[in-house]
């Protein structure tokens, strides 16, 4: 169940890094624009 925890928990935190680096690059695009 731990492990399980451990799981769900990584994933959540690379779709959040890869959401926040989209977002970035998002806003970068718009500014240069």
């Amino acid at each position: 169940m731990i492990c399980n925890f451990f799981m769900l928990y990584f994933i959540v935190f690379e779709l959040f890094i890869f959401y926040n680096l989209y977002s970035y690059n998002l806003f970068i695009k718009f500014i240069l624009s």
